[in-house]
């Protein structure tokens, strides 16, 4: 008999996850769906770290005070509230469903110019946060950067907890645009709605740029604004490599 490999098998469990609250159940799930949420929901607090309270985390925008409201007579970034997302019209997020706000931030200024993906010429509002009070935060980039291991056999509860969480750590740091379907966002979604029904304050995931990480607060009042910059964008760089699906 073949023995799938531990990270193999939890593939294909993460995979019917993914496909199931895309396509069949977004409210309801079935048993098998809720067993692999539950191994999330049993072993949370061993992925739990603290941000201390007054860390500084950075969020941007595209746009200016001026562009949206030209009687000002030069450019001055969104300052404020204007820099938190709006509490009663929140858009889809990665840790959020349209209607209910997150408020995201980053470890990293430049990078969180960068999620905006502005083009040549944009300008950048940027504000710096302060946290309020400590925070509970779920780490959800431990584990996004390891290839799946088909080799291995499988063992024990251990290991599948952490194949479990090797593959929610990988939908969080996975790429999704704004032209993506919001359905593609229910997987990571649903799992941070575990995590806030647990009562933690947010989570943190890898960010696509440099080695920062974005930090999706729950409660957009744990966070105040400090004080806001603006950029201009002066240059964009892309990198590209060719897509080889059968390295040796």
């Amino acid at each position: 008999m073949v023995r799938l490999a531990m990270d193999t098998k939890v593939q294909l469990e993460f995979s019917i996850f993914e496909d199931e609250v895309r396509t069949k159940w977004r409210y309801m799930r079935s048993p098998f769906v809720d067993k692999l949420l539950d191994t999330v929901k049993d072993t949370i607090p061993r992925r739990v770290r603290e941000v201390a309270e007054g860390d500084e985390l950075w969020r941007a925008r595209l746009g200016s005070i001026w562009e949206e409201k030209c009687q000002f007579p030069e450019p001055l970034p969104y300052e404020g509230k204007d820099m938190k997302p709006p509490e009663h019209f929140a858009t889809e997020g990665r840790a959020n469903p349209k209607g209910i706000p997150c408020l995201y931030l980053s470890t990293c200024k430049e990078a969180a110019m960068a999620e905006m993906r502005p083009w040549v010429g944009a300008m950048v509002s940027v504000a710096k946060f302060r946290t309020r009070k400590p925070l509970r935060i779920i780490d959800c980039a431990l584990r996004c950067d390891e290839p799946v291991n088909f080799l291995v056999p499988p063992h024990g509860e251990l290991e599948y907890e952490e194949a479990v969480w090797k593959f929610v750590d990988k939908a969080f740091a996975k790429p999704v645009t704004r032209t993506d379907d919001a359905a593609d966002y229910a997987t990571t979604q649903i799992l941070a709605e575990i995590f806030r029904r647990e009562g933690y304050d947010g989570i943190a995931f890898k960010s696509l740029f440099d080695e920062a990480y974005t930090i999706a607060l729950f409660d957009l009042e744990v966070a105040e604004f400090v004080s806001g910059q603006l950029f201009t964008t002066e240059k964009v760089e892309h990198h590209f490599k060719e897509y080889d699906d059968h390295p040796e």
